[in-house]
Parts: C-alpha cells; structure tokens; sequence
C-alpha cells in the first residue's frame, strides 16, 4: 500500500484484510477478514518510538476481573472497562499478568490503546530478594534450572503466536515478578527472532541484556533521576507505580514534572486499574466488597486486602484519586505568559494530532458566580507537540474582597471513538492577579453580658449564647435562635484514622502519640480580658501529654462570631511528625448539609489536589465520606476559605479561614471510624455533624503500600504550627444566598 494511513493510540487508522480460499479450480469456497493497522515501533537514541515519534505511556495496569463474576467477563465489560479509560486520558495497558481475553485487543486497535502483552509467567513466592542494584529483583530457581525453559517457552509462544497482528500491542513482556536467570535470556532470544518488530520488556531484567526497555516496578523520583545519570541507552518506563490501594496515588504530578522534563522517561502503568473485591452480603442482607480473609477458615493464607488497589472500585466506580489520574493524564497544558493581561500559552501533547477535533473554552469565576466565558478561537490549529499564545478578555471590574479564577477547558467538539461529543479531556485553573480590598465591616461595640463561676463563663448576646469550660478552655455549649449548635466542644486534633498506605509505612504505631491530645491536655491559664471594641479575649495555655505547648485565644464579638487562633511548639525534637494539625467540633445531626469555598468537588489532600478547581461546592454531609472497601481517612477539602455546616432551615455554622483551612465532614466520629474496621458495613452513620478544621494534614502518599511514607514537602514536619479561623453561626433566611439543598 503506497502511503498507508499509519496506526497510533491517537489515531487508530485500520485498514480490512480479505483473505480468500479457492479450490482447485478457482471457485472461492471461504472468505475470512480482519482489521489491520500499519505502524512501526523501535527503541532508538535512548526512546521508544511509535512511527518514529517518542510517545508517553499514560498507562493502567489492568486484570481481567468483575465483583459479581470473578474472572469471567463478558464484551460488554471489556468495552466499559476501555471506554472509562478514554474518559481519563489513559491510553496504555499493560496486561498484568497473563494475555487477556482476544477481545481486549480487538477494540485496543480499533479505539487506540498501547498494550504491552504479558506473558503468563510469575513464580513471587519463590524469589529471594537478594540481587544488588534494584530493590525488587530476585533470584528464583525456576528462572535459572533449564528443566523450566520449556514450559515458560510454551507460554511464551502461545502468547506471541496468538496475538502477533495487532497494531495496539508494541511491547512483549516475559513476565512478572520471576527472578532474574538465563531461562529469560532466552526467551528474550526466541521472541525477538520470531518478532523483531516489537522491543520485548522484562521488568525483572532491570539493567541486564535482556530487555529493551528498562521497566522497573515502584521507583522512587531520586531513583529514576539515579538511572538517568548512568549512560544505559535504554528508556525507562515503569511497569507498575503509583500503588492505588485504599486513598493513595498522590504526588502523581510529581512523578509526571520528572517525566515531562527527561526524554528518556516515557511514562509508566498505575497499579492497578480496578479493584479485585467481590460483592458479598452480611446475614442481615448488609452488601460489602470481601477480599482476603473472608472466604475461607481463618487459618487460610491470604494478603488482606492487597487486591484492592485500583483506581476504580469494583463495581467500576472511579475513586477520587482518578481525577488526579486524569490529570496528570492530559494531553493540553497550559501556562501563564502573561496573565494580568489575559494571555496563557496552550500546549498540545498529543504526538500525531493537531487540536482541530476540540474546542477550548474559558471561564472566569468568582465565588460560584460566572463573571464572563467564551471560546478562545486561535488563528489556527495548534499542530502536535507545539504550542501558541491565546489571548482572553479580562473586561471586568473586580468587586472588594472577592477572588477571580480563570478556569480553562479543552472539550471534543465531536463524538470520538468511545468519547461522546463535549467531553472535556484537558482542563486548568489561574488565579487571575488582581482583586479590590474588602470593605472594612462595623462592629458592635457594647460588650456581651456574662455570667461566670468557678467551672465556666457564658457569654450572651442579642440571639446566642456562648459558653466556656475554665478546666479545659473549651467552648462547650453554643446556642443561636433557641437551637444547640453544639454536642461536644470544638478541641484540638492531631490524629487520622490510617489510611492503607499509612499502615503500611506504620504511621499509626510512630505517631500513636498524637492519637488523643485532648485527653491529657492540662490548662495552666484560662484569662479573660475586655478588648476595646467590645470584643472578649479569652487566652488558654495548656500543655499537652507529651510536653507540648498548646495556645488557644478566643476572641468573642459582641455579633457573635469567635476568632481562634492555635499556637503549637512541639518541644521535644525527637517526638514523631503530626498526621494533622486542626481542631474539630460534633453538631447534632441535623446539621447535615455542607457548603465549602475551596478545591472540589471531590475529595482532596495536599498531595493529590491538581485536577480540582477552586470554587463554591455543596452537599449532602453523608456523601463527603468516601466509602474505601477498608475504612480509614476520606473526604477531605483542601484550599478551602470558608466552609458552611447548616440543615434544612439554613441554620448553621460558618467557619472562615485567615489562611487556607483543609476541612471534612461526617456523620460518625474518628473514634467511630477507629483504625481497626476491616469492612464499609461495619461503619454506621450516627446522629452526629462531627466538623474538621485543621491547617494542614498529611498527604496520602502511594509510591508503595508497604513502606515507601508520604513525600516530606506534604507531611507535617516542623516544630511549630498556629493557623486562626473565624467561627460563627447564621441564618440564611437572613440573606438572598441561601441555596436550598435537595
């Protein structure tokens, strides 16, 4: 064919093959067809190429599973899985670990996917981690006794001959995870003389003569910067990373900088694609996600809930993190060039299209307010792996005190293989550089009336009442318009309940100090003291368990509000790192509605937080916990400037940040959701607003699972903390905002 249409994961170009069977005579007796597709795949000058262009790996590692029937897929859960894929940008899959279903190749040509084919080779139990240079290689008697070659060559074979004309699959593997030895030096041999059009990987190869490309499993950054000081003329692609298990893979975008900026990375596949849990029920007709350990006599050997480490839930439900995948993901970028003025310069990724199949729009935002959008029309298409200046009107005037986002949007202008017409596939978010100062506010100067004895002072104003604990300096009661606002006191916190990756790394045993810091905290001052405005101050000194100093002054104005400010000195240089540093207050229940000005919609952590956009989001309590199959550490907000707790007749609490806050909500406790709940049933929803305001907590890490701690700029480190907010009750039926909720 002259000037064939090539094949690629942007551009699955597929021609139909006829093969005819005619009989001796001429008479054509049996016609067969198939799709074929025309590309070239090399390793050349340190990259893989695709038709001669180096290409990123935005990959998934995925297994043939569904929660209902195990294994056993049918087409329609093969074209699901692939269509989810699309909608978050990932366009590589690694077939961990053994060759799926043929179908998965069929719709991987014909709707754009790289494979890289595995063969059905692992024998883990019987490695030893002995081998020096990579953490993960082993030595494994299977790899090297020759009397074991055959067999592996058989599947091997199997594997190549059966799948060796399709267009998507660029990369054979040998296997998984099954030493190091001479038996893969020759089926390194055999593959490539039978296909020396494809480069053939073996993750447990590393750095020897068996692999054309160097594609290890959970590297580090520091160590993928190690490798590209070594002159290997190889590239690197990580066979696995990013372990998805339970609330993980953040710092994702940190793993992409590195990659973006060195040509000798190319991208590698997140373990894993879905969760491997299948749906059971308890004896009262309870559903949950069962995984190890809940199928047999306890005595039964099994690894806990280590099958659980998708990006999606079983049911294929995407989990908060994909949004970050999907991210991270993107194939249009964009920067400032000069924002004041409106102008952003907008990169296309892709390699072998221009942006002609997409629109890109603009918005500007203010507060959950649309202060102007449009579609940005560029003279011309940008081509692949280029970029051009946009220009974007910035006629508006900025109102006191308000903030203005421009939120940028790359949608398909039409319906694209399994994508539908509008879906936006790339997407970022400015502050815009320039605001009016807010206008200063009146404040009631009559101070509040008080009443005080020898346990507590009450404060009363025109509509509330307020009232402190002298022994633990705590606001314990607060009543607006006749309703309690309160049904424990707002006191400090510094504990998480683990999430997987912090069990892993044992974060609930080294900071199991910080667990209950109100318990033994001892006041040595509470004083009470008049400002000028009328306000009240209110300083409280305490000293925590562990030696630590623990401030707390309270403001308390004549309308109502309260400003906290926290000041904590660790003391002790030895003691461990804080999980969070904040404070929490219960409600009653009927506080079961949220609203927040922040990072949303869905949950966030200082770690994981690029894809979500700054605005005003709302809800229902309830649904801000994520429901991980083990419960453990879920639904918060990072970036957030004030957050509103309130029920059905707009009554509420209204906290504000003088910094940015990170904050959750639920309807149970941390003491409720404890740190040793193996399954979702066995944690009930409660009669309760239990409320997070904390500065900071911990990222969720997921480099591994089983060791590897969140990166240090996203844990709590320091030796000092202090943050302040405002905390203050309303009604809305008093304002024009008041949004009602279903």
């Amino acid at each position: 064919i002259a000037n064939a249409n090539t094949w690629s994961a942007e551009k699955p170009y597929l021609y139909h093959l006829f093969i005819s069977l005619t009989n001796p005579v001429g008479e054509i007796v049996d016609i067969r067809s198939a799709r074929v597709g025309f590309r070239s795949v090399e390793v050349k000058d340190r990259q893989l190429l695709v038709n001669g262009q180096a290409v990123l790996m935005k990959g998934v590692n995925r297994h043939e599973h569904d929660y209902l029937t195990g294994q056993t897929l049918t087409r329609q859960d093969v074209v699901d899985d692939l269509a989810l894929m699309k909608k978050f940008n990932i366009n590589a899959i690694r077939t961990s670990h053994y060759p799926h279903d043929p179908f998965l190749y069929e719709m991987a040509d014909i709707y754009g996917f790289y494979v890289v084919n595995e063969a059905n080779i692992e024998s883990h139990g019987l490695g030893v981690y002995d081998v020096e240079g990579y953490g993960y290689a082993m030595s494994n008697i299977l790899a090297r006794d020759p009397e074991w070659y055959p067999a592996k060559l058989a599947r091997v074979k199997r594997m190549v001959e059966r799948d060796k004309n399709h267009p998507s699959i660029i990369t054979w593997s040998l296997g998984n995870e099954a030493g190091q030895g001479e038996n893969f030096r020759k089926l390194y041999q055999w593959v490539k003389e039978r296909d020396d059009t494809r480069p053939v990987q073996y993750e447990q190869a590393w750095m020897e003569d068996y692999t054309d490309i160097v594609a290890p499993m959970y590297l580090r950054i520091h160590e993928m910067q190690d490798f590209l000081k070594t002159n290997d003329q190889r590239p690197m692609i990580l066979c696995e990373y990013s372990h998805g298990m339970g609330n993980s893979n953040g710092n994702l975008m940190d793993y992409w900088e590195l990659i973006r900026r060195e040509p000798r990375l190319q991208g590698g596949f997140i373990w894993d694609w879905k969760d491997q849990g299948l749906l059971q029920t308890t004896a009262d007709g309870v559903e949950y996600i069962a995984y190890g350990g809940d199928f047999g006599p306890a005595e039964l050997p099994h690894d806990r809930d280590f099958c659980l480490n998708g990006i999606t839930f079983p049911d294929l439900t995407p989990k908060p993190a994909m949004w970050e995948v999907k991210k991270a993901y993107q194939n249009f970028w964009f920067e400032e060039a000069d924002l004041e003025n409106g102008r952003i310069r907008i990169f296309n990724e892709n390699f072998f299209v221009s942006s002609e199949g997409y629109d890109i729009f603009y918005e500007i935002r203010s507060e959950g307010e649309t202060v102007s959008k449009g579609l940005i029309a560029p003279d011309s298409f940008i081509a692949p792996s280029s970029s051009i200046i946009a220009d974007i009107p910035l006629s508006f005037d900025p109102q006191p005190g308000r903030e203005y986002f421009l939120n940028l949007y790359v949608k398909q202008k039409g319906e694209h293989g399994l994508l539908p017409a509008g879906h936006i596939v790339a997407t970022e978010q400015f502050l815009l550089p320039f605001s009016a100062p807010p206008t200063p506010s009146a404040h009631i100067s009559e101070p509040l009336e008080s009443v005080e004895d020898e346990d507590s002072i009450t404060f009363f104003g025109a509509d509330f009442s307020i009232a402190f604990d002298k022994k633990t300096g705590n606001i314990y009661d607060w009543k607006f318009r006749g309703s309690d606002m309160l049904k424990r006191a707002l006191e400090p916190n510094f504990w998480r309940v683990p999430t997987s990756n912090d069990r892993g790394n044992g974060l609930h045993e080294r900071a199991a100090v910080w667990r209950d810091v109100e318990e033994e905290r001892q006041v040595s001052d509470f004083i009470v003291s008049r400002n000028e405005n009328g306000a009240t101050k209110i300083h409280v000194a305490s000293v925590l368990q562990t030696g630590s100093v623990y401030n707390v002054t309270y403001i308390v104005d004549p309308d109502g509000r309260i400003e906290v400010s926290v000041a904590f000195e660790k003391g002790d240089k030895d003691l461990p790192e804080l999980p969070r540093f904040g404070m929490n207050l219960i409600m009653p229940g009927h506080f079961n509605r949220v609203r927040w000005y922040g990072k949303g919609p869905f949950e966030t952590y200082q770690d994981r937080d690029s894809a979500a956009m700054v605005d005003v989001y709302s809800g229902r309590v309830v649904d801000q916990f994520t429901s991980y199959p083990v419960p453990q550490e879920s639904g918060n907000k990072t970036h957030v400037r004030w957050m509103e707790v309130y029920n059905q007749h707009g009554l509420g609490l209204r906290i504000e940040g003088n910094q940015l806050l990170n904050t959750s909500t639920y309807h149970f406790t941390l003491d409720d959701l404890g740190d040793d709940l193996t399954h979702s049933y066995q944690l009930n929803q409660r009669n309760l607003t239990e409320v997070n305001i904390d500065l900071l907590q911990r990222g969720v890490g997921g480099d591994n699972s089983w060791g590897y701690d969140v990166h240090e700029p996203y844990r709590l480190l320091d030796d000092q903390y202090d943050y302040s907010f405002t905390i203050r009750p309303f009604y809305e039926a008093d304002k024009d905002r008041f949004i009602k909720q279903d």
